[in-house]
């Protein structure tokens, strides 16, 4: 009595094959291939501000390849926790940069001095998000604000196959 397992991804369904044979005598007597799938769902982001005791704020503007993006989420992160998100957007209607999408988001922290990392997502799910970086880096101060609506922080990305859903422990 043997088994062969076999797993493979098709457009976010997991697909399971397991092939259950028997033999006497090296006879092959019966064989059934079970075939099962699962629908893989990605997990919306959260952050709880209560597991927190400070912040900081922070206004950006967000680019992918050039372009404002005038809907999505942006989530902050220290290593792969998630510590603020933002799923609405202001659009200022004065200054420089009147009539274009800012994400006023709230980050959560303990301590100070942590650095952080970005993501933009259409969905705010991490399978559809994209880095996103500013120069310079940002890094959490208690209390802190970083940008405004006439000098938001503006971040960067692009819609590049090696930067989707990459999760690691700088992201």
């Amino acid at each position: 009595l043997g088994d062969v397992y076999k797993r493979q991804l098709f457009d976010n369904v997991a697909v399971r094959a397991i092939l259950w044979s028997a033999a006497v005598d090296g006879e092959l007597l019966s064989s059934e291939m079970v075939v099962g799938s699962v629908a893989l769902v990605s997990t919306n982001w959260e952050v709880n501000p209560a597991d927190f005791s400070n912040t900081m704020t922070m206004t950006a503007l967000i680019t992918i390849d050039g372009i404002d993006m005038n809907e999505g989420s942006l989530a902050a992160f220290v290593g792969n926790e998630i510590r603020g998100l933002q799923n609405d957007l202001s659009l200022p209607t004065f200054g420089p940069f009147a009539d274009r999408p800012m994400f006023q988001i709230t980050i959560y922290t303990d301590s100070g001095g942590e650095g952080l990392t970005f993501r933009w997502s259409p969905d705010g799910t991490q399978t559809n998000s994209i880095l996103v970086t500013s120069n310079p880096a940002i890094t959490l101060a208690i209390n802190g604000n970083k940008g405004s609506v006439t000098e938001p922080i503006i971040f960067t990305g692009t819609n590049d196959a090696d930067d989707l859903n990459v999760i690691d422990n700088d992201h």
